[in-house]
C-alpha cells in the first residue's frame, strides 16, 4: 500500500522532530503524482516555527520540464534547488532521491539517473519537524496530489553510483539498510520501521495501491540485541529459519538489552 495525499485537502503526515539536522545525508521515496501541473512536496525536514528554513524533496509539476527537485534555504537568505534533467510522469511510479553532499553540494535523481545539482550555499537551521506531503513550516505550503510510498533516509550521502543500485534494488531495505536512520513503508500506518519517528496523520489521507517494486524476502523479527551486528543463537515466538539461511541483524540501537531491533534478514550460507 501507500499513503494517498488530496492537496484540496490539505492532507499530510508529520512528526514534530528532525530526521537530520545538518547536510551529509540522503532522502528519497517512491511517488506517483496525480497531475503534472502543480508543485508538491514529498519529503521535507523543516523549522516549524519560521516560514523558510527547510530541506525538501518534491515533485514539481509547476516547473519548466516537471523536474523532482531537491532544495534547502536558511531562513532570509536565497533558496537552491537541484531539479532532474528529466521530468515525472502523471500517474506513473517513480523513485525521487536528494542527496546532501555539504552545504554547497545537493544532487537529486529520479528513477537512478537524470541527476541535476545545485552549489549554492545554505544552512537551514533550528531543524524540528519531519514531513511527508508538504512542507511543513510556520506557512505550510507544497501539499501532495497523489501516492507516496517507501521513504526514507540514509544518514550519509550516497555516491551517484549507489544511487542508480538502490534504484536497482528497488526498495530501501534492499540497499545498505544498515545506514538506514529512518524508513516509513506508509503500509496500513506512519510508523518508522527503523527509528522512532512515527508520523501523525492529519485531514485524513487514505492509502492506496502499493507500488510495483520489490520487496524484502522473509523478515524475521529476533527480538532483542545490543549489539549493532549479531546473529541470535534461537529466536524467540517459535520463529525457525530454514537451511542453507540464518538470521543476521542489519539495524539495532545499542545500549541495553531493552534496546529494540530495527531491522533484520536473512543471511544465506552456500
Amino acid at each position: 500500500m501507500s499513503r494517498s495525499f488530496t492537496a484540496a485537502s490539505s492532507q499530510y503526515v508529520e512528526i514534530n522532530s528532525a530526521v537530520v539536522t545538518a547536510a551529509g545525508f540522503t532522502v528519497g521515496c517512491w511517488f506517483n503524482a496525480a497531475n503534472i501541473t502543480a508543485n508538491q512536496n514529498l519529503v521535507c525536514v523543516t523549522n516549524i516555527s519560521v516560514p523558510a528554513d527547510f530541506f525538501f524533496l518534491g515533485a514539481r509539476g509547476g516547473d519548466v520540464g516537471d523536474p523532482v527537485a531537491f532544495g534547502g534555504r536558511q531562513n532570509g537568505q536565497s533558496y537552491y534547488q537541484a531539479d532532474t534533467t528529466t521530468g515525472f510522469s502523471a500517474n506513473t511510479w517513480h523513485l525521487a532521491v536528494g542527496v546532501s553532499h555539504a552545504t554547497n553540494d545537493r544532487r537529486v535523481f529520479i528513477d537512478g539517473g537524470s541527476k541535476g545539482t545545485s552549489a549554492g550555499n545554505t544552512t537551514p537551521g533550528g531543524l524540528n519537524t519531519t514531513s511527508i506531503g508538504r512542507i511543513g513550516t510556520s506557512s505550510p505550503s507544497g501539499y501532495a496530489d497523489g501516492l507516496v510510498a517507501h521513504a526514507f533516509f540514509y544518514d550519509y550521502a550516497l555516491s551517484d553510483a549507489e544511487v542508480a543500485a538502490l534504484y536497482a534494488a528497488k526498495h530501501p531495505l534492499l540497499y545498505n539498510p544498515g545506514a538506514l536512520v529512518a524508513y516509513w513503508p506508509l503500509m496500513a500506518n506512519d510508523r518508522d520501521m527503523i527509528g522512532d519517528f512515527h508520523m501523525t496523520a492529519y485531514n485524513t489521507p487514505t492509502f492506496g495501491a502499493e507500488p510495483t517494486i520489490l520487496r524484502p524476502r522473509s523478515p524475521i523479527i529476533t527480538g532483542y540485541t545490543a549489539s549493532t551486528t549479531a546473529t541470535p543463537s534461537a529466536l524467540p515466538f517459535g520463529f525457525a529459519v530454514p537451511a542453507p539461511y540464518s538470521t543476521h541483524i542489519v539495524k539495532t540501537t545499542a545500549g541495553g538489552s531493552s534496546d529494540p531491533l530495527r531491522a533484520v534478514g536473512m543471511r544465506r550460507t552456500i
